[in-house]
């Protein structure tokens, strides 16, 4: 499987109308990027299945999901500011991530987590494609 590589002009481009969605902004400050937008749209631009966009999977709790299938059980995270301090990186950030991540594996979800720089190199779709086309396929390229 190749590497997608596709860039921020060529996202912009193929993006719907009406824009993508923003992670929420701090007083004072634009619209913060969302890595997910990326990803979001890598994933139409190889024609592989919509994902669906922030669906809290496990109600009552309020674990809100970057991106998801739900008819496959697979959800995909994007965290932002791997090289600086964001809020995955942090204590209480860290701790909220495993009690979401080990309820929504006991549920039977599959997740993966990127970091924005595999999500720009295209290791991430790439990734993603792997999941969504079997168990078979997948062990097959590990090997």
């Amino acid at each position: 499987m190749a590497i997608v590589h596709v860039t921020r002009a060529e996202l912009r481009s193929r993006r719907p109308a009406g824009g993508g969605r923003h992670t929420r902004k701090r007083k004072g400050a634009g619209k913060q990027f969302d890595w997910a937008d990326d990803l979001a749209a890598q994933v139409a631009l190889i024609g592989l299945p919509a994902p669906a966009r922030d669906q809290f999977l496990l109600l009552p709790r309020k674990f809100k999901t970057d991106l998801c299938w739900p008819d496959r059980r697979l959800f995909a995270e994007c965290d932002g500011a791997e090289w600086a301090t964001g809020q995955h990186g942090r204590g209480q950030g860290m701790k909220d991530d495993c009690v979401k991540w080990n309820l929504l594996t006991l549920a039977g979800w599959r997740g993966l987590r990127f970091t924005g720089s595999q999500v720009k190199n295209g290791y991430a779709v790439t990734t993603i494609e792997r999941a969504l086309a079997g168990p078979g396929v997948a062990d097959q390229a590990n090997r």
